[in-house]
């Protein structure tokens, strides 16, 4: 089962690589979208009341679905399972998740054609390719949503929760404007989303992709995603469908192939941190797999950092705590920059793509500034690391299910004041531990 333990690599496509007409693309961002030098950092905006979102969300590099392409042979050399794709469709803003068109695909970032291009290069190397979902909201610039706006007649406005009860007229995810909430609990929603044979979920798996990433699953509820995960697995045998669910997994499985696994993130981070000592550590790790399952555990991504979150190298800012961090997640999401350290700019607002997927250029893109002293030395301890993932693995596959802690040769200890800062190994040539394991 390629679900199980796969190697994630997370791309946001307008910065990831620069594209080769680049210059071409300008007619793509019209005002009062920018059009960014590669060379440039992100950086928060102000609001554009004509447009209504911030100027960030609508600040652009150019990245797109062709220079993801010529950089597969990235993934393959360090390793990555899976290439997963932040949003795609159609889209106002940078990020996308602001969807007006879950059928078509930016133009910034290319076509369908392009799309299918992609995979096929990507499953000729090995690696699987899964898109981000967005199936709780749409933008405000979806077509339906304004005809439905226009129209108190139109078929549409079943489609949303559109009233005065609302502060903007209709209802908001989380009462963003820009972020009208989808009623998915009606059957013609569904339909395009999930259910009929040319919607989304379907159309695109035919399309070659190997499954989804669900943005906010737990908005659309156990029963609905249930039933969007059996359309996937009836659509394609063996399609992926993770949610990002904030909580512990257990119980997911009957509805998901699997989950964000943040708890087993905020796990790491306490004790990376010293906040938890091992002991106490090893039995959350013990609790999670046995009230989950392994087989569940496998499926879902662990991640310790993703573009909702700080960068690691801001909450644990000693390296070999971050190394540690970084040997413990389990099999699943890990990304290059988790590795190298970048720190980023974090911003409170999930939307804002300012710091979180902050502008981290290939090494060899044109005018990349290196993010991070020891650029070299970092990446061959990620390929160390991956290494022995790899090994862990091949050992996974002959004795698929067993789990327990396991005690180590040195002990780890985080500093008193609890920041990660000097933490530091010892060793015990007898292979035991001091308690602290």
């Amino acid at each position: 089962d390629w679900r199980a333990g796969a190697v994630v690599y997370q791309v946001f496509v307008d910065r990831f690589a620069p594209a080769e007409n680049f210059h071409a693309k300008t007619s793509l961002y019209p005002a009062p979208k920018r059009m960014r030098h590669w060379h440039e950092t992100p950086a928060k905006g102000h609001f554009v009341e004509s447009a209504g979102v911030w100027s960030h969300e609508i600040d652009f590099w150019g990245g797109d679905l062709q220079s993801v392409r010529a950089k597969l042979g990235h993934l393959e050399a360090i390793r990555a399972d899976v290439l997963y794709l932040n949003p795609i469709h159609l889209a106002y803003t940078n990020h996308k998740y602001d969807s007006a068109d879950y059928l078509e695909i930016s133009p910034e970032y290319g076509s369908r054609a392009d799309l299918r291009m992609l995979v096929g290069d990507a499953h000729a190397r090995g690696l699987k390719v899964v898109l981000d979902g967005v199936f709780n909201h749409v933008g405000k610039r979806h077509r339906f949503f304004e005809e439905a706006m226009r129209d108190p007649h139109s078929p549409n406005r079943s489609w949303f929760f559109i009233g005065s009860e609302y502060p903007n007229g209709y209802r908001g995810w989380a009462d963003v404007a820009n972020l009208p909430d989808l009623h998915v609990e009606r059957d013609e929603v569904r339909d395009q989303l999930w259910r009929a044979h040319d919607s989304a979920v379907r159309s695109y798996l035919r399309d070659g992709i190997d499954g989804w990433r669900l943005d906010v699953a737990s908005d659309l509820g156990p029963h609905f995603l249930r039933e969007l995960t059996e359309a996937a697995h009836e659509e394609k045998q063996g399609a992926l469908v993770v949610g990002e669910i904030w909580n512990a997994p257990a119980g997911w499985d009957r509805a998901l192939d699997g989950i964000l696994n943040m708890n087993l993130r905020m796990t790491l981070l306490d004790y990376c941190a010293g906040r938890v000592d091992g002991h106490a550590t090893a039995h959350r790790l013990k609790d999670m797999v046995e009230d989950a399952g392994i087989e569940f555990i496998l499926r879902c991504w662990s991640t310790l950092e993703n573009h909702d979150t700080p960068r690691l190298a801001r909450l644990v800012p000693d390296l070999a705590a971050r190394r540690i961090a970084i040997l413990l997640d389990l099999p699943g999401l890990q990304r290059e920059a988790q590795a190298l350290g970048a720190e980023g700019m974090y911003d409170e607002c999930a939307l804002d793509f300012v710091d979180h997927e902050a502008q981290f250029p290939l090494p060899d893109a044109p005018n990349a500034q290196d993010p991070c002293e020891g650029l070299e030395e970092r990446l061959e301890n990620m390929r160390a690391l991956q290494r022995l993932q790899t090994a862990a693995r091949d050992v996974h596959a002959s004795v698929h299910g067993a789990y327990g802690p396991v005690r180590p040769s040195y002990a780890w200890t985080a500093p008193a004041g609890g920041d990660g800062h000097d933490a530091h190994a010892h060793g015990h040539g007898d292979g035991h531990g001091d308690g602290n394991e």
